[in-house]
């Protein structure tokens, strides 16, 4: 059985991939469907679960206004090679739609500074991440 902590540490996760998603002020099926692909194979849960998780993250990101308590938790615990693969993941989000909006970047290199990924290892992600999408 999960535990009330790793719920919050989904939730979290979900949420600054949702800030992502909607940076550039609107909320597109792709992207939602590459979330919860990111939520299935990231947390190793089935695809029920996942929505799950997504439609609670939703209600409580309208409540949300600053996405550093949520990046916080996440550097806590995530170990630096957790942190590049969901800093990926955030990637692949915005670039669900081909083109990496400016909001999108912007809020991409909030997350990474928030996870203390350094900068090199986030341009070496997004290099690798926009090929995926070639």
């Amino acid at each position: 059985m999960k535990s009330k902590f790793f719920d919050k540490i989904i939730l979290a996760a979900i949420r600054l991939l949702l800030d992502v998603a909607v940076a550039d002020e609107k909320l597109e099926e792709e992207e939602l469907n590459i979330i919860r692909d990111i939520v299935v194979d990231f947390f190793d849960l089935d695809e029920q679960t996942a929505l799950q998780y997504m439609a609670k993250a939703r209600n409580e990101l309208a409540a949300q206004t600053d996405l550093f308590e949520d990046g916080e938790l996440l550097n806590n615990h995530f170990d630096y090679a957790d942190k590049i693969d969901f800093i990926r993941c955030v990637l692949e989000v915005g670039f669900a739609d081909h083109e990496l909006h400016y909001m999108e970047n912007y809020t991409i290199k909030k997350i990474a500074n928030i996870l203390n990924i350094e900068h090199r290892d986030l341009i070496e992600a997004k290099i690798e991440v926009r090929k995926w999408g070639s």
